[in-house]
């Protein structure tokens, strides 16, 4: 949109003051015709030189051109806007879900501690798997999270 903006901006600052700089010639023939060119008059015509009036070289925008020059500017405006909430909210969403990851990592660690100091005081034979299966996931917790 940006581009569509600073593309009518240069077409219209372009068009402004070439239109100042423009000679336009008045050829009259023999018979007294007049034409009017840019190009110079052919060799069988009276050039006349005629200065661009002020008006139209520096010609302001009609009010069609004004109101779609606004719509863009509120358009493009409306898009910055909503970008930059975008990546607010992206923003967030990732520190919300590394503050989840850390406090999990915590979790896991300290239940593997845990864990660990109970294997240490000693357990019955009928708790082993449990507290091998547990150990097994509080590692693989520990793997995703940290």
């Amino acid at each position: 949109m940006r581009t569509h903006l600073a593309l009518l901006l240069a077409l219209a600052s372009s068009l402004t003051p070439a239109a100042g700089r423009t000679a336009i010639y008045e050829c009259t023939d023999r018979e007294g015709h007049k034409t009017y060119t840019d190009l110079g008059c052919p060799q069988d015509r009276t050039p006349y030189t005629l200065e661009p009036s002020p008006a139209v070289a520096f010609a302001p925008l009609n009010s069609l051109e004004l109101k779609r020059l606004d719509q863009l500017l509120a358009h493009t405006e409306r898009d910055r806007r909503a970008r930059r909430k975008d990546r607010l909210r992206h923003r967030q969403q990732h520190a919300r879900q590394a503050a989840a990851r850390a406090l999990a990592c915590e979790q896991a660690k300290a239940a593997l501690d845990e864990l660990a100091s109970l294997r240490r005081k000693g357990y019955s034979l009928a708790k082993q798997a449990q507290l091998d299966r547990s150990r097994r996931q509080l590692k693989a917790d520990k793997a995703a999270n940290c």
